[in-house]
């Protein structure tokens, strides 16, 4: 049976379209074309413990990823379904600095209810930050399953930056600042509903810190500005 795909939508390195705006200064972005099709060239299974991924990205040669992702509280699928959690880099092109937690349903998560997952991904290295995440994931068709992801953004010191939702697909991109998110904790909450979930991908993509190319009183206006909008994001 065909079955449907929720890809996020990412082409070229640049999204296209804005969302609503969250404390971190994310866009958003709902699409359809593939994010992570090719062969993953590195993972680790999630299930016993922590894992960590090692890398060295083409279009930032000086810099050696290191990233770890640890399973908080894994989903409790009916009976008959068992799940498991990858790690992995997504072997598209030249970033592998993009990476994905693959939760892989077997067979497919069916029936009524909700039922839910937490996990947290960390770039270890210093100096390298957060800039994108995508939620993508397969459904039979004809169902009316849904996927959503709640992603709470964390700075290097783990002062949370904020909290920002997707559901069934779509692309957060964060913009630069003096404050950059180095930690993410993911919540994704299945309804099969009378369809059926697999596959669901939380990719993630990360860089070195921007150089400090703005002036103190500049960077102190933009951080001004940046928890300004947090505080309002917080009492809207």
């Amino acid at each position: 049976m065909t079955q449907t795909e929720f890809r996020a939508s990412h082409i070229g390195g640049r999204l296209f379209k804005s969302a609503a705006t969250s404390a971190l200064a994310l866009s958003a972005l709902a699409g359809g074309v593939m994010l992570s099709g090719g062969h993953a060239l590195a993972s680790g299974n999630m299930d016993p413990g922590p894992a960590t991924l090692n890398f060295t990205d083409p279009a930032f040669p000086w810099v050696n990823f290191h990233d770890q992702a640890t399973l908080d509280s894994p989903v409790t699928p009916p009976p008959g379904t068992s799940v498991r959690y990858d790690f992995e880099l997504t072997g598209v092109k030249y970033p592998l600095s993009q990476k994905q937690i693959d939760t892989d349903f077997n067979g497919p998560l069916t029936g009524f209810g909700s039922f839910t997952s937490e996990y947290t991904v960390e770039a270890l290295e210093p100096n390298t930050w957060f800039t994108q995440v995508d939620l993508s994931w397969v459904q039979v068709p004809g169902g009316d399953a849904t996927v959503s992801a709640e992603y709470e953004w964390f700075d290097s010191l783990n002062n949370s930056l904020g909290t920002t939702t997707l559901t069934n697909s779509g692309s957060l991109y964060v913009i630069p600042g003096p404050i950059l998110p180095t930690k993410i904790t993911v919540t994704n909450t299945y309804t099969p509903n009378s369809g059926a979930i697999d596959n669901v991908e939380n990719t993630f993509r990360n860089v070195p810190g921007p150089l400090p190319i703005l002036g103190a009183g500049a960077a102190f206006g933009f951080s001004r500005k940046l928890r300004g909008r947090i505080k309002a994001s917080r009492t809207a």
